[in-house]
C-alpha cells in the first residue's frame, strides 16, 4: 500500500513536470521547471528548496537573483503597459523575494477577476498575517477557475485546483487557531504548537507514535497522492516550517524513515525543539532510524521478500502445543502454516546447482501416507467434536441423552404375553 501511495504521488508530480512553480503564480518562472517539486532523498530535496529560499533573502550587492531580474525588466514597464499575465508574474517576484507589500501594491491594479490574481492575492495576504482576507480572495479564486486555460492542460488545471483546495483548508485551520488564541490567550500570535490539518480527520494523540505508523492511524484518511499535495504547498511556500514538518510526517507513513529524520533534524536546527509533538516524534524516529536503514541494506526495495520472511519468522517463533485440544480448528491452523510454509519455501531461491530430475514416475509413499494420516486424525477429531457438541446440546435443553435402541421383531410390540392362568416358571410360549 506504501509503494502504491509513492507511484501514484510520483504520476501526479510527473505530469506536472512544466508547471512546478504555481500557487505563488509564474507563468515565466526564471527557476529550472523540468524536476519534480521534491523527490524523496532529502539531498535532491534541497536542489528544489534550496534556491527558494535563498531567495526569500537580503540581496547580494552586486549579484542579483534570477526573480531581481525578472522583476527589474517587468519594473521598466510603464503601468498601463503592463498586461494582467505580467502583473501576476511580477507579484509573484515579490512574493519570492519576501516583498509581499510591493506584491499587493501591484496585484491590486490587475484585473480582479482573473483567477490568478485571486491566488496571489490570497498568498499575499497570507505573508502580510492577514488571514481573513486571504481566506476570502483563495474562496474567490477557487469559484473562478476556468475549464479552460491558454497554455495548460486539463490535468493542469484539475492538479492545480485540488491543491488550491487543500491550500483553503490550511488558511482556515490558521484563520480558526488564531482566533481561539485570541479567545483563549488574548494572544492571536500565539506561538503555534501543532501541525496543520489538512485532511478531513484529525490525526490522533502522539503518545503511540512508531516509526513507520500506519498513515489511518496517525492522520485519518490519508489519500493516495498526499505528499505530492504537500510538496506543491511547500514549493509555494518553501519556508513554512509547519509544512515541512508534515512532510517529514508523511514521509515516515510510506516508510522513508531514514529520509524523514533529516527532514526532522534540519527542522531541529530551526527551533523546533521547543514544539513537544515534534520533539516527542523526533526522538522515537531517531531511535528506529538504525534498524530502518539496516532493512534497507538487507531487503532494499523488496517488499515481497521482506513480506514472506516475516511471515516465515512468525512461523517459527510461533507455540506449538504438545497434544492438540479436541476439534478440528487447531489441527487447520497448523495445516494452513505449513501449506504457506511450503508454498514459501517454494519461491526461494537456491544459489546452489540444482540436481536433475530423476526420468521416469515413481511412486512416493511419503505424502501419501500423511495425507491419509492427517485425513484420519481430522475424521476423528471430527467425531469427537460433533458428539462433545451434541452432550453439550443435550445438557443445555436438560433432556437425558437417551442412547439409540436396537430393532426388535414386531412380534414384541404388542406387549408382553398374558395368561389368566397360573403358567409355571418354565412354560414355554406356543406349547399347551
Amino acid at each position: 500500500m506504501n509503494h502504491i501511495r509513492i507511484v501514484l504521488a510520483t504520476l501526479a508530480v510527473g505530469l506536472l513536470a512544466g508547471f512546478v512553480r504555481a500557487g505563488v503564480y509564474n507563468l515565466d518562472d526564471p527557476l529550472p521547471q523540468h524536476l519534480p517539486p521534491l523527490p524523496y532523498l532529502h539531498e535532491q530535496m534541497q536542489l528544489i528548496l534550496g534556491p527558494l529560499r535563498k531567495v526569500a533573502l537580503p540581496p547580494v550587492l552586486n549579484q542579483p537573483g534570477p526573480y531581481e531580474v525578472q522583476a527589474a525588466k517587468l519594473e521598466r514597464k510603464t503601468a498601463q503597459d503592463l498586461t494582467t499575465i505580467e502583473r501576476v508574474n511580477l507579484g509573484a517576484c515579490y512574493l519570492r523575494m519576501n516583498r509581499p507589500n510591493d506584491a499587493l501594491r501591484v496585484l491590486r491594479e490587475a484585473d480582479q477577476n482573473h483567477f490568478l490574481v485571486r491566488a496571489n492575492l490570497a498568498a499575499t495576504y497570507q505573508a502580510l498575517n492577514e488571514l481573513r482576507q486571504a481566506v476570502a480572495y483563495e474562496g474567490q479564486a477557487l469559484a473562478a477557475w476556468p475549464s479552460i486555460q491558454p497554455g495548460w492542460n486539463s490535468v493542469e488545471l484539475v492538479w492545480y485546483r485540488r491543491v488550491e483546495g487543500y491550500y483553503l483548508k490550511l488558511l482556515q485551520f490558521r484563520l480558526a487557531e488564531r482566533d481561539a488564541n485570541e479567545r483563549l490567550y488574548n494572544q492571536p500570535n500565539r506561538p503555534w504548537d501543532k501541525m496543520d490539518i489538512l485532511f478531513d480527520k484529525p490525526r490522533a494523540g502522539g503518545g503511540d507514535y512508531q516509526a513507520q505508523e500506519l498513515p489511518w492511524k496517525l492522520w485519518g484518511d490519508l489519500p493516495p497522492d498526499a505528499y505530492a499535495i504537500v510538496s506543491q504547498l511547500l514549493v509555494w511556500f518553501p519556508n513554512d516550517d509547519r509544512l515541512y514538518w508534515q512532510l517529514g510526517e508523511i514521509m515516515n507513513s510510506i516508510g522513508l524513515v531514514p529520509e524523514a529524520v533529516k527532514v526532522f533534524d534540519e527542522l531541529s536546527n530551526k527551533n523546533l525543539n521547543g514544539v513537544r509533538e515534534f520533539k516527542e516524534h523526533r526522538r522515537t524516529l531517531k531511535e528506529s532510524v538504525d534498524v530502518a536503514n539496516a532493512l534497507i541494506a538487507v531487503y532494499g526495495n523488496d517488499t515481497a521478500r521482506f513480506q514472506r520472511d516475516c511471515k516465515l519468522f512468525l512461523l517459527e517463533i510461533s507455540p506449538r502445543g504438545l497434544l492438540l485440544p479436541p476439534g478440528g480448528g487447531a489441527l487447520a491452523n497448523e495445516t494452513g502454516m505449513a501449506v504457506v510454509m511450503q508454498a514459501f519455501a517454494s519461491t526461494r531461491t537456491d544459489d546452489s546447482p540444482t540436481r536433475p530430475l530423476p526420468r521416469g514416475w515413481r511412486l512416493d509413499w511419503q505424502p501419501i501416507f500423511v495425507g491419509f494420516a492427517a485425513g484420519v486424525i481430522v475424521a476423528v477429531l471430527g467425531a469427537l467434536q460433533w458428539m462433545e457438541w451434541r452432550r453439550r446440546r443435550h445438557a443445555a435443553s436438560g433432556a437425558p441423552i437417551v442412547p439409540s435402541q436396537p430393532t426388535e421383531p414386531a412380534v414384541h410390540e404388542a406387549g408382553a404375553f398374558r395368561s389368566d392362568d397360573a403358567t409355571p416358571s418354565d412354560r414355554v410360549e406356543g406349547t399347551s
